[in-house]
């Protein structure tokens, strides 16, 4: 959504729930919601052990995708501020 896909994977080779960010030099082709390219990836891999509580954060992080100003620092902030946005989002 607005330029930022969401992938996750629940797989028993995870062993900590994890959460990376990867930004485009140029938007991709991306099948998203809204078909829109895509210029960042905020990807969650959650373990399937304890897996329900690691997907309240994939809920967390996906409607915080709804907000314009989160998209726009997660596509454009420094990387301190990512860091600080991810860790809010999902504290």
């Amino acid at each position: 959504m607005g330029g930022i896909a969401v992938p996750h994977c629940k797989s028993e080779h995870v062993i900590l729930p994890a959460i990376f960010v990867v930004r485009f030099a140029h938007p991709i082709a991306w099948e998203t919601m809204d078909d829109e390219p895509v210029s960042a990836v905020v990807s969650l891999a959650i373990p399937a052990e304890g897996a329900q509580e690691s997907l309240v954060m994939l809920t967390k992080v996906s409607r915080a995708m709804m907000k314009p100003d989160i998209r726009n620092t997660l596509q454009t902030g420094d990387t301190e501020t990512v860091v600080d946005t991810i860790h809010h989002l999902i504290a």
